[in-house]
């Protein structure tokens, strides 16, 4: 059973803070202990079984109303315009469907330790 999504993710802690972008964007200062400069393989697989986790289907992409889930756990205190103005940027191919490899582009252009 999947814990909600304000539960913190199995093994892993809640982010520990969010600020707000420049561009309205949300952004954690540390995510799951993960530093974002630069990420490794090790880290990259981490990322991944977080996506997973959220990818309820297991289609291997997230739909809006799983990202929504994501978001809010990353942004807790976001609202659902801002979760879907995040998942119209994010899916840059507009197939309705954000893939791992949307995701980490992201993840790696906006997510940044302080």
């Amino acid at each position: 059973m999947r814990a909600n999504v304000t539960d913190a993710l199995p093994g892993h802690a809640q982010p520990r803070s969010v600020v707000r972008m420049p561009t309205g964007a949300w952004a954690p200062r540390t995510l799951w202990g993960l530093d974002m400069k630069e990420l490794s393989d090790k880290e990259i697989a981490k990322i991944k079984s977080h996506f997973d986790y959220f990818d309820e289907d297991n289609s291997g992409k997230l739909d809006l109303k799983e990202f929504r889930k994501l978001f809010k756990v990353i942004a807790e205190d976001s609202t659902r315009a801002e979760a879907d103005a995040g998942f119209s940027a994010i899916d840059t191919d507009g197939s309705g469907a954000i893939d791992f490899e949307e995701f980490l582009d992201w993840w790696q252009s906006n997510w940044f330790v302080y």
